[in-house]
């Protein structure tokens, strides 16, 4: 009998490590699955932040040709709201690409004589 519970307690012990091992391997895949969604997710919304500031600067791009229709090409700088010589952005516009793609750079907005608008994210 006594031989008989060691054994009992032997392959309970076993099972233990089992399931133990089978939770570490579960939560293992939870993160390899998780991690990737949620860097997706971020990447997304940093994206949705650069297309809003394309979108506004293409806006006030529209409202400063109206002024005076004179064609320009300037950096748009989003904390003063202001168009920006491309040669003088570099000392006075602070970098605010938001995607991995376009981090560290800026938008440069260009209009020209019939009021066509296009933007392009430019390094400093």
């Amino acid at each position: 009998m006594k031989k008989f519970l060691e054994q009992k307690l032997k392959s309970h012990h076993g099972s233990n490590h089992i399931i133990v091992i089978l939770g570490l391997v579960a939560i293992v895949l939870l993160l390899m699955i998780a991690i990737p969604v949620v860097k997706n997710n971020t990447d997304n919304k940093m994206n949705n932040v650069d297309e809003e500031q394309i979108v506004y600067a293409e806006h006030q791009a529209s409202i400063e040709y109206q002024k005076n229709y004179k064609p320009f090409t300037a950096v748009f700088d989003t904390e003063t709201k202001q168009f920006v010589d491309k040669r003088t952005a570099r000392m006075s516009v602070k970098p605010y690409g938001s995607s991995k793609e376009h981090q560290g750079m800026y938008l440069l907005i260009t209009v020209d004589k019939d009021g066509n608008i296009s933007s392009q994210w430019i390094s400093p």
